[in-house]
């Protein structure tokens, strides 16, 4: 054991190497360190700083400088920094004889500068005003615009040029704030940069636009809005002028003339509507075309050839109304001879006509064709056909159900391959130009005999009892021609009656 006077050497000698035990590094070696949130960012920039020392004991005193102009003395202390610029923040750590230093830098980063003009700061509505900005990043670059109109539209965009348009009268503040991409931004507002005054819509009418005769005046009416302060002028497209607001205007010529009106403002706001060949003054014809052809039982087509377009036109055939409100006339003339076709056009209030007279053409008399079989009975047979047309000059030979043409002379031959009835059609046009049509029906068939049994009493009795007196006939169906357009049918002549003898009990089958 230990006695008092060898414990106070010990503890002696113990203070006196413990300064020498420090700096000798059988106590922990002090190392100084720091983490910063965030080592830049946009004004106002706070940060917090978190304190990483190593070896330090409790005794250790820390001293900071935050580079802002302020120090600290915590252990995790914070800074604002506001200013665009780098700053350097130092940390101190004194512990007994060891001291540690570590520093840092914290940016501030510049913000972009803005500015902006418009195409124009003064119009009427609508006014389109184009807007360019002048702006820079500041650092880093621009990422986005963002427009604040004044009338409450907003537009963010990626282009320093940004159109827009201002509907209604108002003075509006424009503002641009543009961002960098570290998330810095300035906006510049511009108070009461746009002024939009009210703006003119023009619009006018005439209580006519088409006039009969020269000499006649037109009322004009006006049904513009805009501002008070509005002066008008109007140019009738002959020449004259007028500044009221709603004129009486007299063309003294013809013609067909625009109108335009003008609508200025005290305030430069102005407008124009012009009608292009608004007023026809007695400047219409009227006439139609008559087919160069005319034959008796054909469509005929009349056209219109008038100017400008009718509101109306009415046709009349021989005096006598046919069609109303049409711009053609579809007729066919059942009689030869003369007559006469008159075309009446409105042109608003006023009316013209023409009549056209002309001489119809007869067309050519049909006496009909021959079908001639030749005694065939049933296909395949040749049909002889013979036009006994007199003034045919052309001939068009053409059968059901496609009506395809098979001949263009006058006697042709037709071959029939199947027994069944078709229709045969014929068109002779004469030396004129007109022509008619007929056709016929032919069956082409093999003959069918039927015999048929009747009583004396008259019925279709064909049984019964002893002295049963029976008649007999028979008929042949041959071929079937006929001239009207329906069917007929050929039959021999009945024979005479024959009296059969018979059991007393008889069926005849």
């Amino acid at each position: 054991m230990f006695n008092r006077k060898a414990l106070q050497v010990i503890a002696l000698t113990f203070i006196f190497l413990l300064p020498i035990f420090r700096t000798s590094g059988i106590f922990a070696q002090l190392t100084v360190g720091f983490i910063p949130d965030k080592t830049g960012g946009c004004s106002p920039l706070t940060v917090s700083f978190t304190n990483t020392t190593t070896g330090a004991s409790a005794a250790a005193v820390y001293q900071w400088d935050l580079g802002n102009g302020n120090t600290s003395t915590l252990k995790n202390p914070g800074g604002t920094y506001r200013d665009e610029k780098t700053y350097t923040v130092t940390l101190t750590v004194k512990d007994g004889a060891q001291t540690s230093v570590k520093t840092q830098q914290v940016t501030v980063y510049k913000p972009p500068t803005v500015n902006f003009s418009p195409s124009l700061t003064k119009g009427c509505a609508p006014l389109v005003v184009n807007f360019t900005a002048n702006a820079t990043p500041g650092d880093g670059t621009i990422e986005n615009y963002f427009w604040d109109f004044g009338d409450g539209s907003t537009q963010s965009t990626t282009s320093a040029q940004q159109s827009h348009t201002y509907n209604f009268p108002q003075s509006s503040t424009v503002s641009l704030t543009v961002k960098n991409n570290y998330g810095c931004y300035t906006t510049l507002p511009k108070p009461g940069l746009i002024e939009v005054v009210p703006g003119i819509n023009v619009a006018f009418d005439a209580d006519k636009t088409v006039l009969c005769k020269t000499g006649d005046a037109v009322k004009f009416s006006n049904s513009s809005t805009g501002p008070t302060d509005i002066t008008w002028l109007w140019d009738f497209g002959d020449g004259a002028t007028s500044t009221e607001k709603e004129p009486l205007h007299v063309y003294n010529k013809k013609g067909i003339f625009p109108v335009k009106l003008s609508v200025n403002s005290a305030s430069g706001c102005s407008n124009s509507q012009t009608k292009a060949a608004y007023i026809n003054v007695a400047n219409f014809a009227t006439d139609f075309v008559v087919p160069s052809l005319i034959c008796q039982n054909t469509n005929l087509d009349f056209r219109i050839n008038s100017s400008p377009n009718p509101t109306n036109s009415s046709w009349y055939v021989d005096d006598r109304l046919v069609l109303y409100n049409v711009s053609s006339l579809q007729y066919n003339f059942y009689d030869e001879g003369t007559h006469k076709v008159k075309l009446v056009n409105t042109f608003g209030n006023c009316q013209e006509e023409v009549t056209n007279s002309f001489e119809v053409k007869p067309a050519p008399k049909l006496n009909g064709f021959v079908v001639d079989m030749g005694g065939a009975c049933g296909a395949p047979l040749n049909i002889q056909l013979k036009d006994t047309s007199a003034a045919a000059v052309k001939w068009a030979w053409s059968n059901y159900p496609y009506y395809t043409n098979f001949s263009a002379i006058k006697e042709p031959v037709m071959a029939v391959n199947q027994d069944g009835s078709f229709e045969v059609r014929l068109i002779i046009t004469d030396a004129a130009g007109c022509s008619s049509a007929v056709s016929k029906y032919v069956t082409v068939a093999k003959p069918n005999i039927y015999i048929n049994a009747v009583s004396s009493t008259g019925e279709y009795q064909l049984s019964g009892c002893e002295g049963l007196i029976m008649k007999f006939s028979s008929s042949k169906v041959t071929r079937s021609v006929n001239l009207n357009g329906t069917l007929g049918m050929e039959e021999l002549p009945r024979k005479r009656s024959h009296r059969i003898p018979l059991p007393k009990q008889a069926i005849i089958s």
